[in-house]
């Protein structure tokens, strides 16, 4: 039986463990039901490292904003590394929460590449990093002017610095088409299925393989 305190007393409670149950029940459902699901890394492109990225303003924890972020070998391949989190500061704007997630996704882009290299796989020489808003990746790229941004914590000018030594380089992507945009928030059925086919990289199979599987 669960335990809150409230003013300072003991309360007992059975709601927050059925909920937790039920939750548990569908997470172990979902595994069970996936546990086959292949995993496509790359195809036959050659490797050309991605990173795409996404931020949903203030749906977190005390306001705080949440990133997702995927890593591919190429852009139509399977994700090597994915992740959703909560950012450490609340963000202000969209502009300012996608920009912390830039840092992360460029953080990430440089880890998977000092992995290739240090087992001695060859990559495109630049990384290829994208998001869904424009003025963000016009202020990386030193092409615009944002006010109010001297709040910003330093390391945030990391990815004007990553970009202007030619490391990483930063482009647009269509919201419809970011990849990342569902580690950031819930979606239907067929959303979903369509998420799962991309960072799966289940299109390379040549085949529907939810469709296979529910002709099962």
């Amino acid at each position: 039986m669960a335990i809150k305190h409230q003013n300072g007393h003991r309360v007992y409670s059975t709601i927050f463990i059925v909920h937790h149950m039920n939750m548990l029940h569908y997470v172990i459902d979902y595994l069970n039901q996936t546990k086959d699901m292949p995993l496509v890394l790359g195809g036959e492109e050659d490797i050309d490292i991605t990173v795409i990225h996404d931020c949903s303003l203030g749906t977190g924890p005390k306001s705080r904003s949440i990133t997702g972020l995927c890593g591919k070998l190429s852009k139509n391949a399977g994700a090597v590394t994915a992740k959703s989190f909560a950012q450490q500061t609340t963000a202000l704007s969209s502009f300012e929460g996608e920009l912390e997630g830039t840092t992360h996704s460029f953080k990430k882009g440089n880890m998977i590449s000092n992995i290739l290299d240090d087992i001695g796989v060859e990559r495109a020489s630049t990384i290829k990093a994208y998001n869904d808003n424009l003025p963000m990746i016009e202020f990386v790229k030193g092409n615009g002017i944002i006010k109010g941004v001297r709040h910003m914590e330093r390391r945030m000018w990391y990815t004007r610095e990553q970009f202007e030594k030619g490391n990483i380089e930063l482009m647009h992507i269509g919201t419809k088409e970011n990849t990342s945009d569902k580690l950031t928030k819930l979606g239907s059925i067929l959303e979903h299925q369509i998420f799962t086919t991309d960072i799966m990289g289940l299109h390379l199979l040549g085949y529907n393989y939810f469709e296979k599987v529910f002709q099962k």
